[in-house]
C-alpha cells in the first residue's frame, strides 16, 4: 500500500522555484502518494502542474468569507487543493488554541478538504498527556469525519533539530494515537532520506519539512 509523503515547504520557494520543483517531480516515478504544501502564493501554480489532489495549503481560516484581512477560507483552498495542514506546532506557537483549531477542522471538512492535523509534545512534556488533550479538544465533535482527517505526530523537539525518536517510540506513539482516533497517522520531525524508509514501515506516511526543499533529498524520501 502506498504511503503518504507530504512536503511542507513552510515560507520557502518563490512561485518560479515552486513550479520548477514540481515540474521535475512530475517527470519521475515515485512509489508513494506525494502531496506538496507550498506557500499560498505558489499554490495555484503548483496545482496547475500537479493537479489539486496532490496539493495542499499550510493553513486555513475557519470562516467561508467576510472581513478577515489576510485570511484564506477553506472554500478558496478547495479550488486549488484537496489537502490542508491544521495545527502545526509553528502555528500553535503563534497562539492558535485547540478551540480555534477545532473550528478550522470542522470548516475545512465541511468544504471537503482532507486535513492533516498536527499533534506533538515539547521537550520534557508527557507525550501521551499532551497528544490526548490536543486530539480530544482539537478534534471534538469530528468522530463522523474521520475520512477527512489524518493525524501527523510531530514531537516539537524533533522539528528542524535533526533529532528523531527511536523507532519503537514512534511506533508506540502511532499506536496510542490510533487508539484515541481512528484515522491514518503520519510521523513528522527531522524526516530525511536516511531515516524515511524505516519510519515508513511503522506508520501511514511522513510529513517532511526542510528535507523536502531539496529535490534529490525529497525524491529519495518519496521513493522510500
Amino acid at each position: 500500500m502506498d504511503k503518504i509523503v507530504a512536503a511542507n515547504w513552510k515560507m520557502n520557494k518563490s512561485i518560479s522555484q515552486s513550479e520548477k520543483f514540481v515540474r521535475k517531480l512530475k517527470k519521475v516515478d515515485v512509489r508513494n502518494n506525494v502531496i506538496i504544501f507550498p506557500s499560498f502564493i505558489a499554490l495555484p501554480a503548483v496545482s496547475q502542474i500537479l493537479e489539486k489532489e496532490r496539493c495542499g495549503a499550510q493553513d486555513s481560516f475557519y470562516e467561508s468569507s467576510g472581513a478577515h484581512t489576510g485570511e484564506v477560507s477553506p472554500e478558496m483552498i478547495k479550488e486549488v487543493a484537496d489537502y490542508v495542514i491544521i495545527g502545526h506546532s509553528e502555528r500553535r506557537a503563534k497562539g492558535e488554541t485547540n478551540e480555534i483549531l477545532n473550528k478550522k477542522v470542522k470548516a475545512c471538512s465541511a468544504a471537503g478538504l482532507k486535513i492533516i492535523f498536527c499533534v506533538g509534545e515539547k521537550e520534557g512534556e508527557d507525550s501521551h498527556a499532551v497528544v490526548k488533550k490536543q486530539i480530544i479538544e482539537g478534534l471534538k465533535g469530528t468522530d463522523a469525519l474521520t475520512d477527512f482527517v489524518i493525524i501527523a505526530y510531530e514531537p516539537v523537539w524533533a522539528i528542524g533539530t535533526g533529532k528523531t525518536p527511536e523507532t519503537d517510540e514512534i511506533m508506540e506513539a502511532v499506536k496510542y494515537i490510533k487508539s484515541l482516533y481512528s484515522c491514518e497517522v503520519l510521523y513528522g520531525g527531522s524526516v530525511n532520506g536516511e531515516n524515511a524508509e524505516e519510519i515508513l514501515k511503522i506508520c501511514d506516511g511522513v510529513l517532511v519539512g526542510s528535507a523536502s526543499l531539496d529535490f534529490q533529498s525529497f525524491l529519495k524520501i518519496a521513493r522510500s
